[in-house]
């Protein structure tokens, strides 16, 4: 008896002890949640912070710092009444402090915080925990927009390492990081972030000392390497891979000639074929996405005729030193276009102040309408063409909407007037696999999917 009471004694001693090991292809993190852009400071919020709302595995956004809410039938205004939390620091989650994450959100212009701009006003009642959202027009998918995890609960003054999540940061460089539960509910102790290549991921992984691969973009043969030992799914990422071209700089004419050498699909096809290729700019999963034939174009076009330009190609992107390369091998053809590999906030300024012609990267959002966002006059990341009052009016049409197909079909014809805006030249929507292990008990990815993909589309499923 007191052998087997003891025995089970070593086993609650050894499950409290529990640790997650994660691997990361960089520790670069943002753990502020309104300046996130990556994928790794995305799945590091998930455990630092909370948002009213989160999704569920049917993308429904559900409460999580909210007791109860209303809506009124016009969907213009939204009654929220918290719930009891606090953060970490001890202090009372009250309602100004969602008024001041909107407002942060807003006033530092982060990625998406277009999206904000229909709220006309947010009035709180800190006695009763109440906030209540007045809207300029009617949206039946606010409280999806509440779940972005940039828009997680802080307040003013707040300490970068204090938050309403269920773990504490002990330790950030960047090599690791370690956090700590503060709730003893929590399945591990400890989750801990270490910077690997992605080699050497791999071959850990296989050895059964990393829990997963989930950070890493895989190819297909990596894939392969690896299926024996993982436990496999494939999404879609709110994510449209492109070359970006700024219509401030480069005329119609210029960016035609442009978009007529680019050939997308021996780009994706010589450094991404695991990817499906792009023909418009709207991701799977998301309103106005549509399918279209990608034709190769001519191995005997020329080089476009245009002065010189840098094209700039972000860090830590998939395929990063392959379409540095092949970028490279172009510009010994064409001199006048260079490639220069950069960190993605080197891209920002100059694209806003037009300094910068051309970029390599991908755009994301919740939904269909904060890509749209970026279409607008008042954007402050232009993609399309200013004065575009055709684009104004099509967007201004798909959020009064009401009814989901004539919305859908309002989406697809703004698809095809970026097209012809010539600003894009889509490449791939990004598809990435949950790699989990077989032998570790998973844990939250903290990464958004617009789609999963059946496993019965994928060739080598049929391998598995």
């Amino acid at each position: 008896m007191y052998l087997n009471v003891l025995f089970l004694l070593l086993i609650f001693i050894k499950a409290q002890a529990l640790e997650y090991l994660r691997p990361a292809p960089f520790l670069k993190v943002e753990i502020q949640p309104s300046k996130a852009v990556d994928n790794v400071s995305f799945s590091l919020l998930t455990y630092l912070h909370k948002q009213l709302f989160s999704l569920n595995d049917e993308n429904i956004p559900m409460p999580v710092l909210v007791n109860d809410f209303n809506v009124s039938n016009d969907h213009k205004i939204f009654e929220i009444y918290l719930g009891n939390f606090k953060f970490r620091s001890g202090k009372k989650l009250q309602a100004s402090d969602v008024k001041y994450t909107i407002e942060n959100f807003i006033e530092n212009k982060v990625v998406n915080w277009e999206k904000m701009l229909n709220i006309d006003e947010i009035n709180v009642d800190d006695i009763n925990n109440i906030v209540i959202f007045k809207l300029k027009q009617s949206d039946t998918n606010f409280l999806y927009k509440l779940t972005d995890q940039r828009l997680s609960i802080i307040f003013e003054g707040m300490t970068k390492k204090d938050g309403l999540g269920d773990y504490k940061i002990v330790k950030l460089d960047e090599n690791e990081v370690i956090l700590e539960t503060t709730n003893q509910l929590n399945k591990f102790d400890k989750i801990i972030y270490r910077k690997y290549s992605k080699k050497k991921a791999i071959e850990l992984f296989k050895s059964e000392v990393l829990s997963d691969l989930v950070l890493y973009p895989l190819e297909e043969s990596e894939i392969q390497n690896i299926k024996n030992y993982a436990s496999l799914s494939r999404y879609h990422n709110p994510r449209t891979y492109a070359i970006f071209m700024n219509s401030r700089i480069l005329d119609i004419k210029q960016r035609k000639k442009i978009s007529e050498f680019f050939d997308s699909r021996h780009i994706v096809e010589s450094c991404l074929p695991q990817q499906k290729k792009a023909k418009f700019l709207i991701p799977p999963g998301f309103k106005g996405h549509m399918e279209g034939d990608i034709n190769p174009i001519s191995q005997k076009r020329t080089c476009p005729k245009i002065k010189d330009i840098d094209i700039y190609i972000p860090k830590t992107i998939q395929g990063e030193k392959c379409l540095v390369e092949y970028f490279a091998n172009l510009s010994k053809k064409c001199p006048n276009l260079k490639s220069k590999l950069v960190d993605f906030t080197e891209i920002i300024n100059p694209w806003i102040k037009n300094k910068l012609a051309v970029y390599l990267g991908y755009i994301e959002g919740e939904q269909a309408e904060d890509i749209f966002s970026h279409f607008l006059n008042n954007s402050s990341f232009l993609l399309g063409i200013e004065n575009d009052y055709i684009m104004n009016n099509m967007i201004d049409r798909f959020h009064s909407e009401m009814s989901g197909i004539k919305k859908d079909l309002i989406a697809q014809d703004i698809n095809k007037h970026i097209d012809e805006l010539k600003t894009v030249i889509p490449l791939f929507y990004e598809t990435m696999f949950y790699v989990l292990s077989k032998k570790y008990f998973p844990i939250d990815v903290g990464i958004r999917a617009s789609t999963m993909v059946n496993v019965n589309e994928l060739k080598l499923v049929k391998k598995i």
